[in-house]
């Protein structure tokens, strides 16, 4: 399984799940959907990120803090034990 990746040079987006605490900007995720982290993995990164469909109903419990899309998926494959490359 693979994910699709396009992403524009600009990754300065604000979204409503983000936190920020001074200079650290926090994304977090409670027994999320993977799909719903994607979504919003797509926004915060201006990218579009497409999921296979037996991966979007899987869940997740994870913070990422001022990460990459990259260190994000990788940290998504080690916490589900999937293979999601972009």
């Amino acid at each position: 399984m693979s994910l699709k990746l396009e992403c524009p040079l600009s990754m300065e987006k604000k979204i409503s799940t983000k936190e920020d605490k001074g200079e650290i900007q926090i994304l977090k995720f409670d027994n999320a959907p993977l799909s719903e982290v994607i979504e919003t993995l797509n926004e915060y990164y201006s990218c579009h990120v497409t999921l296979p469909a037996n991966y979007a109903t899987l869940r997740i419990t994870v913070v990422f803090k001022e990460v990459s899309l990259e260190e994000a998926i990788e940290i998504i494959n080690r916490t589900l034990d999937i293979q999601l490359t972009i």
